[in-house]
């Protein structure tokens, strides 16, 4: 796996795939080379003969300031002192890209294939160097900081083993015979146009080289690849060669003392308590700012670890408090920036008045657990969903507190499906038998919906009309409420092409989000947000009851008549129809039976018998084939049998309502 294959021209496509603007980039060498071209920048090359042609210490920090980016170059600078990548001359060995949004001058390295070397500087850099010159002192402090930072949160033992982790994982996995690594010692050692001097040479235990005259030898603990991994390893870690480097380049003796950081939260550490205290100020100078963070590690033994996936690297922070102008001891993170299940590392650093930075402390690492849910869990539905509305931007989702006490929602927040924080938002807590909504544009939604309705907010993406997953979650992504929701039968298919909402059914049971069953189609279109789409629940009593038993009242609730008289509501109709089902056309049973959508406390289902005595219900004998919005709160349900009668077969078909409990 030679770095040829791997080290990029720094052309359009290298900028493109970083989401850099599209700037000038020129890689020096005896000549300057100019390998991508902005739109909007210089079209010869007089820009960088210009910049470079007025790098000097003649010139003023703030001018370094105003052309270059300062802090990217102390942090290049330290990560070269890591590698010892010092094969970097004056007009060689360089890429410099001006970016037109910052009209800013940035370096980049190219020619790496001198690097992990034990052996000292052998070129003076090139003369972007300058900018952090020690005449310029806060380009030279802010380049110091950015060294500290790297040196705490790159190249420590965990980031290290992490990298070369994924890397051995692509060129060298375990339980192949024949990797990429094997095929480039092969390159390397048979190929004709390798001089004989070095054929064979590679992977070899002791080596010795003289880049510049500046001789040094390396020793690999095995003449193989596993060798040279373990010896990379080692030379970017605490104790290593470049470890040693980097220490030295970022070293200031004025800064703060390192603070030392300890857990003052809840035992276990669940993400809703999760607390830490800093020691005190020490140092040279006085204080002026702290600042936490908390940063996400891989680990082998923590519930959320995916070998396949990407691996978290710490100095990519999950949390950051930011600079705190006032010392304060102790730090609560917010829950929704962590998940249970995965592994953290917490630090502190310190600022004084000066402007120099101390080390982060030692990290303290924690797996972050579940809270205790059940309030959530017991209370929270999603009770609403208009996934497909008639008219742009008039989306929503409605969740409702069927428990019996306040729900705080400050960690509360969609992660799936749409994204919406409750923290902050015009709604943070719930009562009992409340509704929150979130919208997708509140003018459109207000404008077709009326104003004063309980709307928390605005939500960010779009909801799928195809179905998708929608998640309600505590925290970074602990389930409440996690669902699919789909288009098709089962699911009301009314939400589809009738511009209905899905309604959840009985939300006060709290019923399993991700049974289609526990849905319906709204009573009206257009749902019915803010509020219950419920009628009221059937009270046994009769409207002109020709016996008294209830029952014509019942079916009055059920099917949606509106007749004081229930022999005038409308009954089920059967009858044998052709249907085809899977490019098939057979005689099947079926019934219609009208419904009364809002009527929540009933179920209605079909069933089949051949003798009138016995019945079957439901699948597999019955299936729902359609359902049909009639307009005024009721739908056309259209049950079939799973199988086409049969000639001479005698069938029977009823509907059967019930009550829920």
């Amino acid at each position: 796996w030679g770095l040829y294959f791997s080290i990029e021209v720094a052309d359009g496509r290298f900028l493109d795939d970083r989401s850099l603007p599209d700037g000038n980039v020129y890689k020096l060498d005896s000549q300057i080379n100019k390998d991508n071209q902005g739109p909007d920048d210089t079209s010869g090359t007089s820009d960088i003969t210009g910049i470079r042609g007025q790098m000097s210490t003649s010139r003023s920090e703030q001018w370094w300031q105003d052309n270059t980016d300062v802090p990217l170059y102390g942090r290049y600078k330290g990560v070269a002192e890591a590698i010892t990548h010092y094969d970097q001359r004056d007009n060689r060995q360089g890429y410099y890209y001006h970016d037109p949004e910052r009209d800013k001058w940035l370096f980049m390295p190219w020619d790496c294939d001198t690097m992990f070397q034990l052996t000292e500087k052998y070129y003076t850099w090139d003369r972007y160097r300058l900018c952090v010159d020690p005449s310029y002192p806060n380009n030279f402090r802010e380049a110091k900081n950015q060294q500290r930072e790297i040196l705490d949160l790159l190249f420590n033992a965990k980031a290290v083993d992490t990298a070369m982790a994924e890397f051995v994982d692509i060129v060298n996995p375990a339980g192949q015979a024949q990797t990429l690594a094997d095929m480039d010692l092969f390159a390397w050692d048979y190929n004709p146009r390798t001089p004989g001097q070095f054929k064979g040479s590679y992977n070899v235990l002791t080596e010795s080289s003289n880049p510049a005259n500046r001789w040094y030898t390396r020793t690999l603990i095995s003449a193989d690849h596993e060798g040279q991994m373990d010896y990379l390893r080692k030379f970017m870690q605490p104790g290593g060669f470049g470890y040693d480097k980097l220490v030295v380049e970022a070293a200031d003796n004025q800064i703060p003392d390192t603070p030392i950081i300890s857990y003052s939260g809840v035992v276990d550490f669940p993400v809703d308590g999760l607390q830490f205290q800093s020691t005190a100020f020490s140092g040279a100078g006085s204080f002026a700012a702290m600042q936490w963070r908390v940063g996400e590690v891989s680990d082998p033994l923590a519930p959320n670890f995916d070998l396949t996936g990407v691996q978290p690297y710490e100095i990519d922070a999950i949390w950051d408090s930011g600079e705190l102008a006032n010392f304060n001891a102790t730090i609560d993170v917010p829950s929704g920036s962590i998940r249970a299940g995965s592994t953290y590392r917490a630090r502190v650093r310190y600022l004084d008045t000066v402007g120099r930075w101390s080390h982060w402390s030692a990290p303290l690492e924690f797996t972050a657990a579940l809270p205790d849910l059940s309030q959530y869990l017991d209370s929270l539905v999603i009770s609403e969903v208009m996934y497909k509305p008639n008219g742009d931007n008039l989306e929503f989702v409605e969740i409702m507190n069927v428990g019996a006490t306040t729900i705080d929602l400050s960690d509360v927040r969609f992660t799936k499906g749409v994204d919406f924080d409750f923290a902050g938002s015009a709604i943070t807590s719930l009562a009992p038998g409340g509704y929150a909504l979130i919208v997708q544009d509140l003018p459109a939604f207000e404008l077709t919906y009326g104003v004063g309705l309980p709307v928390a907010g605005v939500f960010t993406n779009q909801l799928s009309n195809g179905g998708e997953q929608l998640k309600l979650s505590f925290g970074a992504g602990a389930a409440i409420r996690d669902f699919v929701y789909d288009d098709v039968l089962p699911w009301p298919t009314m939400a589809d092409d009738s511009e209905h909402s899905l309604v959840l059914i009985d939300p006060q049971s709290v019923p399993d989000h991700a049974a289609a069953t526990n849905w319906r189609g709204s009573a009206l279109p257009g749902g019915n947000p803010g509020t219950s789409d419920a009628a009221p629940s059937f009270s046994g009593a009769a409207e002109a009851d020709d016996d008294n038993d209830g029952l014509e009242a019942l079916l009055e609730h059920a099917f949606g008549g509106s007749d004081s008289d229930a022999g005038d509501a409308p009954f089920p109709l059967a009858a044998v129809e052709e249907v085809s089902v899977g490019g098939i056309t057979d005689d099947y049973l079926m019934i219609r039976i009208q419904r009364n959508l809002a009527a929540d406390d009933v179920r209605i289902s079909a069933g089949l018998s051949s003798d009138l005595i016995s019945w079957q219900y439901g699948e597999p004998h019955l299936v729902l084939d359609r359902e049909t919005s009639n307009g005024d709160g009721t739908s056309t349900l259209v049950f079939r049998s799973a199988q086409p009668i049969s000639a001479n077969s005698r069938m029977f078909i009823r509907a059967l309502v019930q009550t829920t409990p």
